[in-house]
């Protein structure tokens, strides 16, 4: 399983403009979800391989167009399953707030 925190702005509630970096990168280097999804399609690991995406939103930035730009990419890459996500809320920073959690099982690579 691997997670990653999509957090679209920083501590001091700036955009963070490697957010979207750490999600969507088909480089290798990155470390990106995209990648580390497509190197457990390929391991030998026994059981459920799967991503999860922890994401803060905010009425400005929705986490939306991100995730589903997250599944299309990964659609070329890997094959996923259906989306199952969660919502949070009540948290008491002050710039993240609430937010949801996403995860997919990878079912192998694309064809």
């Amino acid at each position: 399983m691997e997670w990653k925190l999509l957090a679209l702005r920083t501590e001091s509630g700036k955009p963070n403009d490697k957010a979207l970096t750490e999600i969507l990168s088909p480089y290798r280097q990155h470390r990106s979800a995209l990648t580390d999804g497509l190197r457990l399609s390929k391991s030998n690991f026994a059981g459920a391989k799967a991503i999860v995406i922890a994401g803060y939103s905010y009425k400005d930035m929705p986490l939306e167009p991100a995730i589903g730009a997250f599944e299309a990419s990964a659609a070329t890459v890997v094959k996923l399953s259906q989306r199952s996500e969660a919502s949070f809320s009540g948290l008491s920073h002050p710039v993240h707030q609430e937010g949801k959690v996403f995860a997919w099982l990878i079912e192998g690579e694309a064809n």
